[in-house]
């Protein structure tokens, strides 16, 4: 399977963020190309391709790692791939923070505008409270 990560340069690169290993068993268990969202202009999944070198119709899986202030600035312009999207959301648990309502609905609502068919998070509570809000996540 071929997958292509959209994700932040520091992600990969910063040792203070502990996603490392995830990155690593991602390289391991598929044929993982990277593309940082810095280097994208604009912002879409065709030139995600062109900056990680590679052509939209060699993607299986399309799946963004952002910083969720990012995904709240444009849609992504996913113009000429038509396959999976994933969003990879270790913070969507603070679209149920009671203690914040600034998140509240932010996270479900980025999720549509999108178009992503699936969110990977943290947590079952998490899961099952977007899975409510009708936001196919695992």
């Amino acid at each position: 399977m071929r997958l292509l990560l959209i994700t932040h340069r520091s992600r990969v690169e910063d040792p203070r963020y502990t996603t490392h290993q995830l990155l690593e068993g991602l390289a391991e268990s598929t044929e993982l190309t990277l593309a940082f969202w810095e280097d994208m202009d604009p912002r879409s999944v065709r030139a995600a391709s062109r900056s990680a070198k590679i052509d939209l119709a060699d993607i299986d899986v399309c799946m963004t790692y952002l910083k969720f202030r990012y995904h709240m600035l444009e849609p992504i312009d996913w113009s000429g791939y038509d396959g999976p999207r994933v969003m990879l959301e270790f913070d969507a648990w603070a679209a149920y923070d009671p203690s914040n309502s600034m998140w509240h609905g932010r996270y479900q609502e980025i999720f549509r505008r999108d178009g992503f068919h699936l969110m990977i998070t943290t947590g079952r509570n998490t899961r099952d409270l977007l899975r409510r809000d009708q936001v196919n996540a695992v």
